[in-house]
């Protein structure tokens, strides 16, 4: 009798980018390995193949019902979550960006996200030392609704930096400020 055990890790990246610990999928205790009788040499490869196939086969499907959950909560969230690219374009806008600003996706990437902001409010030096900064940020700018009129949000992003400390990605959020707007008089 041979023993083939029948599980398998997997190193993957998690929604956002980040390299996650391999981790041992289908775990199987010693005493439920599957045992499977085959003359000497012949189709154990095969076999092992075959196993390998369907564990890969779940492993994918767990991993992809994972990422549709995760896509469900972040595009549903009541708030707008983005992730930009090391100099700020965006390359990741969730839903309720996009019904926030009337914006569709394509607009909104890269740096049509800017055309979303108040024209006082697009300082592009300003924005382009918090990325060169490399560190978290707080800004509070007016992001203008779907319907042309503006409104005070609190704009936070924090870096992902790669091994070498450089910026790899950014992650952030944007909230409504009321702070501002009591200030302001909501202008």
């Amino acid at each position: 009798m041979y023993v083939i055990p029948c599980t398998i890790t997997v190193s993957c990246l998690s929604y956002f980018g980040r390299l996650q610990e391999p981790r041992l999928l289908s775990p199987i205790a010693p005493a439920e390995r599957c045992a499977t009788r085959a003359p000497f040499g012949a189709g154990r490869s095969t076999m092992r193949k075959h196993r390998h196939k369907t564990h890969n086969r779940d492993a994918e499907k767990t991993l992809n019902a994972t990422d549709e959950r995760l896509r469900f909560i972040v595009d549903k969230i009541p708030t707008i979550i983005w992730r930009k690219l090391p100099d700020g374009s965006a390359d990741f806008l969730n839903q309720r960006f996009r019904e926030y600003t009337g914006l569709s996706l394509q607009d909104g990437l890269g740096w049509g996200w800017m055309n979303a902001l108040h024209d006082d409010d697009r300082s592009m030096k300003e924005w382009r030392e918090a990325w060169v900064a490399g560190k978290p940020f707080e800004k509070e700018a007016r992001l203008r609704r779907a319907d042309g009129e503006y409104r005070w949000f609190l704009i936070r992003g924090v870096p992902m930096q790669g091994e070498e400390g450089n910026t790899v990605k950014w992650y952030g959020v944007t909230c409504a400020s009321t702070i501002k707007s009591r200030r302001n008089g909501g202008r």
